[in-house]
């Protein structure tokens, strides 16, 4: 508990998950209202407020993914940077950014 206090271990890369879903889901829950406002018009308006929700749906899922991803990254960079100067292995199971030592 130490550790968290002292900003040694960081919990953002956890809540990262979170807050994607909420954004997620006001992302869909915007594209449908989006969408409706556009339906309620009438005419060619239906068919262009059923392509436009799918479009901000599926733009804004991307988006929110990528820029949640790219936080990620940047704590798994910090990471690796750690273990690094500090020669322990790193807290994250992705790949290492040294190469192993070669054999001889």
């Amino acid at each position: 508990m130490g550790d968290l206090f002292f900003f040694r271990k960081l919990f953002t890369p956890t809540v990262i998950q979170f807050i994607f879903w909420i954004w997620l889901a006001l992302i869909w829950l915007g594209a449908l209202g989006s969408g409706i406002a556009l339906m309620t018009q009438g005419g060619i308006f239906i068919l262009l407020g059923l392509i436009e929700f799918i479009a901000i749906g599926f733009i804004g899922t991307v988006v929110a993914r990528v820029s949640c991803e790219l936080v990620i990254v940047f704590f798994q960079i910090h990471s690796e940077l750690v273990a690094m100067r500090t020669g322990t292995p790193p807290e994250s199971h992705g790949f290492p950014v040294a190469p192993a030592a070669p054999r001889t």
